[in-house]
């Protein structure tokens, strides 16, 4: 019953942000990336709203009346429009033969998927022993607090709650702990970073382009692999892609566009913390690349705003500190003038993207050959900086640089590896295209 009422609730939540974003962001065949981002703003202003009702002690059907209510309000401001809606052919719509193709690219991702997560019933190391482990924790309810004991130091306890958050609502609306919720919700993640690539390439009217995405998607048996563990970083990975999507678009749709901008940058450090590092390097970045622009930086900053005033509370009031951080000395940032530690982190890298990511190297050459420019647009510039954020992070660490390295740089690559992509395969058809006009 309660599982039927949270599906009612998101049902409910989506179709109503969903019309609400129609409002911004409503250029032909915009419908489906719509209606991923609907769902994603749907699920983290949950997770926000699950942590605050930990706070105050809610139980769960107190939590799912809230949210219900706050529901009825929104659709209140929609349902006018909502009444009006048409299913009429338009421009940009997806044909019934692009709906079949799309739905057969689907079917081939799930069955990898299936094959490979049979092996990861309970998630791999990092999804059982951390991000599982905490949602359990906050699905305990009022005993959600042991999750920030000192005894749990082990556990990484001062990671972001997103993806624990809808593991535990799940879980507590079903009365149990069940290893088929985080499989699923690894699953939507990863259909969801294809359909967003397609669905803004498809927006762009290079819809063949989208549809070579999808064909080849499958084939990358490694994500799909990494992305079956039930680590929170496929989830990273799909929010870094969809702030590069709608800073894409940013200057094709509404001003509004800018506040949704914000609130997906933002809530990036809501996932892992080095969602704090994106939200840093995109902002700064953005205020540079828009300073004449004060209007949209306000917006921008307007709509992170909450995500960013939940992750103070809960790092400031809850979490503890991290780690890696608590240990540093002097002789850890000395560490900085080791050249051989560069060399061993530069060789590992770039064997890495050989190895796991080989898709990486063809673009990049073809990016090259067709258009050079890309390494100096703002795309790139963000994705390579946050790159080499993530590499120095080993400069820094006190563990066995190896260890390091085989346990996090795959990791850490992952989480930029979709956006890299889109980026580069826009960037390569928008040359194309000048250069068969021209």
């Amino acid at each position: 019953m309660l599982l039927f009422i949270l599906l009612l609730n998101i049902m409910v939540w989506v179709i109503t942000v969903n019309q609400l974003l129609k409002r911004i962001f409503s250029l032909p065949g915009s419908m489906l990336l719509r209606i991923i981002l609907s769902i994603y703003l749907t699920l983290t202003i949950f997770s926000f709203l699950y942590f605050l009702s930990l706070l105050v002690s809610l139980s769960i059907m107190a939590f799912l009346t809230g949210i219900f209510i706050i529901s009825i309000i929104l659709l209140s401001f929609t349902w006018k429009e909502l009444k009006k809606i048409t299913f009429r052919s338009g421009t940009g719509k997806i044909s019934p033969v692009q709906l079949l193709l799309i739905l057969v690219c689907v079917l081939a991702i799930t069955g990898i998927f299936i094959d490979v997560a049979q092996r990861y019933k309970y998630g791999d190391w990092d999804g059982w022993a951390l991000w599982n482990l905490h949602a359990k924790f906050l699905a305990s309810g009022s005993l959600y607090y042991r999750l920030f004991s000192s005894n749990l130091a082990w556990a990484s306890p001062d990671y972001p709650l997103m993806l624990p958050s809808w593991i535990a609502i799940f879980w507590r609306c079903l009365g149990n702990f069940s290893p088929v919720i985080p499989s699923v919700i690894a699953y939507i993640v990863l259909i969801s970073i294809a359909l967003s690539v397609f669905a803004s390439l498809h927006i762009q009217k290079q819809t063949a382009v989208g549809f070579l995405f999808l064909i080849l998607f499958p084939m990358d048996h490694v994500f799909i692999a990494r992305s079956s563990t039930q680590y929170a970083d496929t989830l990273m990975a799909l929010f870094i892609l969809l702030s590069m999507i709608l800073f894409h678009h940013r200057n094709t749709g509404d001003k509004k566009l800018y506040y949704l901008l914000g609130f997906f940058t933002a809530s990036s450090a809501w996932i892992k913390n080095e969602g704090i590092l994106f939200f840093l390097v995109f902002s700064f970045y953005f205020i540079f690349s828009s300073w004449r622009n004060r209007s949209a930086i306000t917006r921008y900053f307007t709509g992170a705003l909450l995500p960013l005033l939940v992750i103070i509370l809960f790092k400031t009031g809850y979490a503890p500190v991290n780690g890696l951080v608590k240990i540093q000395s002097v002789n850890t940032f000395l560490q900085v003038f080791d050249i051989s530690r560069y060399i061993k982190i530069g060789q590992f890298y770039i064997s890495l993207l050989f190895t796991d990511f080989p898709v990486i190297i063809p673009l990049i050459v073809t990016a090259f050959i067709l258009d050079r420019k890309y390494f100096l647009s703002w795309n790139s510039i963000i994705l390579m900086t946050m790159q080499i954020g993530f590499l120095s992070v080993f400069l820094f660490t006190t563990r066995d640089l190896t260890w390091g390295l085989n346990t996090a740089c795959d990791r850490l690559t992952h989480q930029l590896y979709p956006a890299l992509i889109y980026t580069i395969i826009c960037s390569i058809s928008i040359r194309l295209k000048y250069l068969h006009l021209h």
